[in-house]
């Protein structure tokens, strides 16, 4: 009887012991969760960065120390391919797609300076040469000698710009709503932009956040509130950085110059863009097509900015056309 007694007295210490630490762990990942929103945000990208394969580095470019992704496996027939984000956005976004090619392709996506896990660094002069060198950089530093380019938007853009400056460099060009070149019809957010009303590219809240998403994609993707806590949080922490390099792109811009570099590109050039895109106009993709006629231009019908983010595994499969040479009649994602 006494050795039972023992026995349950002993029991509810454990219990009451392993309670405690569970109430202690709780705790501390509320503390967490409530005072680094961030942090948590950055355990579920480092987990989805693992299970694609994909191993993060960083090198020295410049006075910049740039973090990039890098996975797949080197293939002596197929060339490397090198994702370039968009205004806002980091290398995480390119996680999915990447992970579709890494079977054939060795695969790396960097983050521009200002964005992603770069230092934020207040006045400094973010024009576009900046991003331009810092590409160039990446390729020369990582010994990259031949490569498949692809950006979106912002990072669209660049790319054009450094494989019509290299082109024996660039095997092919991908481009998700380029920005850089007017079309004939201003998107919503330069509507908006022009009017003096409030950038909905930056945010400090939730609403506003949620404000970009709906800009962003016609379909907002469902996010956690865990997740959503670590966004807003980045957003609101490089928001004076956003609006520094907005300005200064915008400021700095060579409507002229980035027109002759559409011109002269001498690189097989995919452009896509969703025909419902309010952030960088659809419009433009026909003055992309007027200026050299070889580019292919695909329109995705009921699509808006973000397919890259929305249909990575669509997005694989037309890069992986246009990197092998293939005809690619995309017209809808039925």
């Amino acid at each position: 009887m006494q050795k039972g007694i023992s026995v349950n007295v002993l029991t509810r210490r454990i219990v009451k012991g392993s309670i405690a630490a569970l109430s202690i762990v709780v705790a501390i990942c509320l503390f967490i969760y409530l005072a680094f929103p961030q942090t948590i945000l950055t355990i579920a990208a480092s987990a989805q960065r693992k299970s694609a394969g994909m191993t993060r580095d960083i090198v020295r470019i410049g006075d910049w120390d740039i973090p990039y992704f890098h996975g797949g496996r080197a293939n002596g027939e197929n060339f490397p391919i090198v994702f370039v984000h968009g205004f806002g956005d980091t290398k995480h976004t390119f996680v999915h797609i990447g992970q579709r090619l890494s079977n054939e392709y060795e695969v790396y996506a960097l983050d521009l300076p200002g964005f992603g896990e770069t230092a934020i660094r207040p006045n400094e002069d973010y024009g576009p040469e900046l991003y331009q060198r810092t590409l160039a950089g990446f390729l020369d530093k990582l010994q990259l000698t031949r490569v498949h380019l692809v950006g979106h938007s912002m990072g669209g853009a660049v790319a054009a710009v450094v494989a019509q400056d290299d082109p024996a460099r660039v095997a092919t060009l991908s481009l998700f709503a380029p920005a850089g070149v007017n079309g004939a019809e201003p998107s919503e957010l330069e509507e908006i932009v022009a009017a003096g009303g409030e950038n909905p590219l930056f945010y400090e809240t939730r609403e506003q956040f949620e404000r970009l998403l709906g800009m962003a994609f016609n379909d907002p993707p469902e996010i956690s509130s865990l997740a959503m806590r670590g966004l807003v949080s980045r957003g609101a922490q490089r928001n004076e950085v956003y609006r520094e390099i907005f300005a200064d792109l915008q400021g700095q811009r060579d409507q002229l110059q980035m027109e002759r570099c559409v011109q002269l590109l001498d690189v097989p050039t995919l452009v896509v863009w969703g025909d419902e895109d309010r952030v960088v106009s659809v419009s433009a993709a026909d003055r992309w097509k007027e200026l050299n006629p070889a580019i292919e231009v695909n329109i995705i019908a009921g699509e808006g900015h973000a397919i890259v983010n929305q249909y990575p595994g669509k997005c694989a499969e037309w890069l992986r056309q246009h990197m092998q040479g293939f005809s690619h009649n995309v017209v809808s994602l039925e």
